[in-house]
């Protein structure tokens, strides 16, 4: 025991106050909707434009697709070739009792080099970075204490997610942790015509002993033991990792608004360690979001369905291979021109990027991906202070919205009334601005054909701000910029030596 007396009551009554400011100042939010909606956009997600994570998993294995946990219990699919692929694999068959749980083995990820993985990402320029924690199939690349099928407990043996956001951390990369598993209860259930013919032969799909990993209403399972559970291994991700940004895929959140609880508290817990987090809101297929429209950073696979004018911050997903998200066996990548034109002109129209990854099985990324980021990095390490930190200007381009979406908005197919931004209809060289205080900045997609760029929006018939422009620089080049205002535009000359081959940005300097 002991007694305070003069300067130490003092003291502690200062203290104690302090405390009381603390608190009064940290927000506590309801699990309402309402309530969650009044968390703000962190400053730091809208400064930070670009993130990478992956999409890895059991699924790597390369004998389908990233839903191959779906197809393998559908015998028509790919004429059968893709349960052919699967039965040579393992040495069974699914009437023998075998199934997707059986590639578990195979995911030993004994190449894996988180610090790599983290070099890779710092190398890209990307700010925030992570990995999918579960896919569809509900195995959880994390060591988790709340359920058996997670690589910490089987496969690897080993907390994947864990040892990643370690390296992430020591390079100061904010954390992005990407969920699916809200989709997979009734997920692996066969098609109709095919579920007594697996009751009949005792697919592991449909029995009881396998309802913890593939959780449907054939064998046992229940859709509230499914949500208890999927909010059991949020939090545990939440307490263990501390993420800066959460992203999930579609379901029934709104329907059954059984998240609440979990994204206040994931909220709530953030501002006691002082930590600025979000969650990522997905515009999905259904032409609608996962969450109320006022909740979140609005996020668009691909871009699809994306409007010309989002009143929002607001980023797209893609892929890195083009040609589906987990791998596959394919080891080309889109080239890094396309993702930094991608980026360009998602941060003029006020948004920003996620790419992702497609590791092999082993938990290498294959050369092709990792040089398209090295390239993006590259031309960031030049570029980068008219894409980070930046706000959109008064205009995105020097096309009107009407004209932007009748050029480069087009639906996928005549039957689908999904849309999709066509980049390749990009003009090479055409203008894109952002700004900071008091300088804009132009940006060109890839290089312009002739020696000069016109940007229409620096017109002498236009009045967009106060003073005049002070000075015209080239980001990475050695020469002085000539340019010009006229009533066309701003007309700058190219120098003889240009900087990259990828894409040019102009630092535009204001007078006071």
């Amino acid at each position: 025991m002991f007694i305070l007396t003069g300067t130490g009551i003092l003291s502690f009554l200062m203290l104690s106050s302090y405390i009381a400011g603390k608190e009064e100042n940290i927000k506590h939010y309801e699990a309402t909707w309402a309530s969650l909606e009044q968390k703000e956009i962190p400053v730091w997600l809208e400064d930070a434009k670009f993130g990478i994570y992956a999409h890895w998993g059991i699924y790597s294995i390369g004998i389908g697709p990233a839903w191959t946990e779906k197809h393998l219990y559908n015998p028509d699919y790919q004429n059968g070739a893709l349960l052919k692929r699967f039965e040579q694999l393992v040495g069974g068959s699914l009437k023998d009792g075998e199934g997707y749980k059986d590639l578990v083995p195979f995911f030993k990820a004994e190449k894996y080099d988180p610090a790599a993985w983290a070099d890779l990402v710092k190398k890209s320029g990307a700010k925030f970075a992570g990995f999918s924690i579960s896919h569809h199939d509900g195995f959880g690349l994390w060591d988790s204490d709340v359920y058996p099928w997670n690589a910490g407990k089987m496969g690897p043996k080993r907390d994947l997610y864990g040892d990643f956001v370690r390296e992430l951390r020591k390079r100061n990369i904010k954390i992005y942790a990407t969920s699916h598993m809200y989709r997979t209860f009734n997920w692996m259930i066969p098609p109709e015509k095919y579920i007594e013919q697996a009751k009949r032969e005792h697919w592991d799909v449909v029995d009881p002993r396998y309802k913890d990993y593939y959780p449907n209403s054939l064998n046992g399972g229940t859709e509230d033991e499914f949500y208890k559970l999927w909010n059991l291994k949020i939090r545990e991700v939440i307490d263990k990792y501390h993420p800066d940004l959460f992203w999930f895929d579609g379901g029934k959140f709104m329907e059954k608004n059984n998240c609440l609880a979990t994204f206040a508290y994931y909220f709530n817990q953030a501002e006691q360690r002082g930590q600025e987090v979000y969650i990522a809101n997905k515009y999905a297929f259904g032409r609608k979001f996962n969450f109320p429209d006022n909740f979140g950073i609005y996020n668009f696979e691909n871009g699809r369905d994306r409007p010309v004018n989002v009143d929002r911050f607001w980023m797209d997903d893609i892929n890195i291979t083009g040609k589906g998200w987990g791998y596959g066996g394919y080891d080309g990548a889109r080239p890094s021109k396309e993702i930094i034109k991608h980026l360009i002109d998602n941060v003029s129209r006020g948004g920003g990027l996620i790419v992702s990854l497609a590791p092999r099985l082993n938990g290498t990324i294959p050369e092709a991906q990792q040089n398209t980021l090295l390239e993006t990095g590259k031309w960031l390490q030049t570029n980068g202070e008219a894409i980070f930190g930046t706000r959109k200007w008064f205009f995105p381009s020097d096309d009107s919205p009407e004209e932007t979406s009748e050029k480069y908005i087009h639906r996928y197919r005549k039957d689908n009334p999904n849309t999709r931004w066509d980049y390749d209809q990009m003009p090479e060289g055409s203008v894109r601005y952002t700004q900071k205080v008091d300088t804009v900045y132009i940006l060109t997609l890839g290089i312009p054909a002739g020696k000069q760029v016109v940007a229409k929006r620096f017109s002498t018939r236009y009045n967009l701000f106060i003073g005049k422009i002070n000075n015209v620089t080239l980001l990475g080049a050695e020469d002085k910029i000539n340019w010009k205002r006229t009533e066309e535009g701003l007309v700058i000359d190219l120098p003889e030596k240009l900087p990259n081959d990828k894409a040019l940005a102009f630092k535009i300097t204001l007078q006071k």
